[in-house]
């Protein structure tokens, strides 16, 4: 397992990330989460973001982290590595990114025009 560390994203945003390389994703899932939630009120000036990074996200992770994001900020990363000429390659895809949560005004205006 790889340490977790703070990650500064762009603008005013921190980042829990949890990088996950063994089989025991339920509990990065919950750590992930728990280390948001002592960063967003160790910094609450800022708006901050779980980032969970495993090698294999299998649709029941996926499915059970889609559940969290709208209430938790979230966003997942596969990562694989391959060997190149002699070297390791690391290819990261963001398979579930940050759901936004808007003002209900918001989204009464988006869907105005629609039927």
């Amino acid at each position: 397992m790889a340490p977790t560390n703070d990650m500064k994203l762009p603008t005013t945003i921190n980042g829990a990330v949890s990088a996950i390389i063994d089989d025991a994703i339920a509990r990065h899932i919950v750590r992930t989460i728990e280390y948001w939630d002592i960063e967003r009120k160790r910094y609450p000036q800022y708006d901050h973001c779980a980032v969970i990074v495993a090698e294999d996200i299998t649709s029941r992770f996926l499915n059970v982290i889609s559940l969290f994001n709208g209430f938790i900020p979230l966003i997942a990363v596969q990562m694989n590595a391959f060997l190149v000429e002699g070297g390791i390659a690391l290819w990261f895809t963001t398979v579930l990114d940050e759901l936004p949560l808007g003002l209900e005004e918001e989204d009464e205006e988006a869907g105005a025009g629609h039927i």
